[in-house]
């Protein structure tokens, strides 16, 4: 998306690599995620309504029972179906939200998604600062493969140089020392 000599801002996109696939994946991780949050509510729904349905069963049975037409065998055990779907319910309820997270599926969804988005996200190259662009070594269509350079470019920053010093030499560092960089050529 850029060539030799263009000036960029830190974010520009500079390189945008074939990401069919990794766009697919997205949406494939972001519909399980709609998938198992849909699911988690639905549950939650059918066992809130099997739990006042299950209430107001055992408050009839009671009033039933006052005048004499149930045994109190009837009414302890829609008492029982009662508390088994309230227990359901609120077990339910714990495991969609224990101590404000999610549910392990939808964590797992949420992680799935995560990760999808990381893998689009390595398709484009942007700019990590301002700068020019020194050399553009791809074209459009060309094949790449990890570790090839695809781009040269120049910060507009301070230039900051990386050395890797031998261990023989590690005891003569110091923070904020004084340095002497030079290259074997000059």
């Amino acid at each position: 998306l850029v060539e030799e000599g263009d000036r960029v801002s830190a974010g520009d996109l500079l390189v945008s690599l074939e990401g069919a696939e990794a766009r697919a994946n997205v949406r494939q991780a972001e519909a399980a995620l709609a998938e198992v949050r849909a699911s988690t509510r639905q549950l939650i729904e059918d066992a809130e309504r099997e739990a006042a349905q299950s209430q107001r069963d055992f408050e009839r049975f009671q009033a039933v029972f006052r005048e004499g037409a149930l045994t109190q065998q009837q009414v302890e055990e829609a008492e029982i179906r009662a508390a088994d779907a309230m227990a359901r319910l609120v077990s339910l309820r714990a495991i969609a939200s224990p101590a404000g997270s999610e549910p392990a599926a939808v964590t797992r969804a949420v992680a799935t998604l995560e990760t999808a988005r990381a893998r689009l996200d390595l398709t484009r190259l942007r700019a990590p600062a301002a700068g020019t662009i020194l050399a553009r070594t791809v074209e459009p269509g060309d094949a790449v493969s990890p570790g090839r350079v695809l781009l040269e470019w120049a910060s507009d920053g301070p230039a900051e140089l990386v050395v890797f010093p031998g261990e023989e030499n590690l005891g003569g560092l110091k923070l904020a020392g004084v340095a002497t960089a030079s290259a074997d050529a000059f």
